[in-house]
């Protein structure tokens, strides 16, 4: 569920923070906090995409489901990166789903 506040002055997100001010300024207003709940998907396999989220606590991960309906894990995202680039280009994330094993938040 996306909360109505803004993201934060000083991004929790070091990708984020990595930006020079003016560029982070200018990101900053099509921020929002999004609150991640275990066992949240943020995404599924094969749909699009709708939104690129920026870890700031917590964890997602990127979770791969196999023929025969076992799923193991393949990556985890921190806050010291970014899930869902593949919105930009208008494409579901193939084979390949994303969720929140722990509590935390995104911008």
């Amino acid at each position: 569920m996306v909360t109505n506040h803004k993201a934060a002055d000083l991004p929790a997100n070091r990708l984020l923070g990595l930006l020079r001010p003016s560029d982070y300024a200018r990101l900053r207003p099509h921020l929002r906090l999004v609150p991640l709940e275990y066992p949240q998907a943020l995404y599924d396999a094969g749909k699009t995409i709708g939104f690129v989220y920026f870890i700031e606590t917590g964890v997602g991960s990127r979770v791969n489901t196999m023929a025969n309906g076992q799923a193991v894990e393949v990556g985890t995202i921190g806050n010291e990166g970014v899930v869902g680039l593949d919105a930009s280009l208008k494409i579901g994330y193939r084979g390949l789903s994303l969720m929140a094993p722990v509590t935390g938040t995104t911008a």
